[in-house]
């Protein structure tokens, strides 16, 4: 169970969301659910309980946006080779970019200046040796990105 109080005594809202179990797999808080808990809260006790939790929520998605503007603040390298015809229109086989720490595969390409060219729309992407269709897999310090186009041939 999470610790619900920090070191100054304060409650701690993602401690309260995740001690009621109502936080997902990706450390989210869920609203609806801290709104389901406080209905069965009796009479005048439920605004309160029900404030407690909206501020509880409120404070949680203000802790979750700090980290992730200050993740978005870091750069980290990612090494990205290109092949056949991705190479080709990239004009290099292999270059380090610099992008903002959780960036998706996506917008290095539109910062690349490829999101628009069609061979980068067909690719298929490796992500440090695992494959991945997901054009919104994150990129972080260190990781290798390959960038193949369809093949054609046997």
């Amino acid at each position: 169970m999470a610790e619900v109080l920090g070191a100054a005594g304060v409650a701690d809202a993602a401690g309260l969301a995740d001690a009621a179990g109502l936080v997902d797999a990706a450390g989210v808080a869920d609203a609806a659910g801290l709104a389901d808990a406080t209905a069965a809260v009796p009479g005048a006790e439920k605004a309160a309980a029900a404030e407690g939790a909206v501020a509880a929520v409120g404070a949680l998605a203000v802790e979750q946006a700090v980290a992730s503007h200050e993740r978005a603040q870091t750069r980290v390298r990612v090494r990205v080779r290109y092949f056949a015809a991705a190479k080709a229109a990239a004009g290099v086989g292999e270059e380090v970019r610099e992008v903002a720490d959780g960036c998706p595969i996506s917008s290095l390409l539109a910062e690349a200046g490829f999101g628009a060219v069609p061979v980068f729309g067909r690719s298929t992407f490796i992500v440090n040796g695992v494959a991945t269709g997901d054009r919104e897999h994150p990129l972080h310090n260190g990781d290798e990105l390959d960038v193949l186009p369809p093949f054609a041939g046997g």
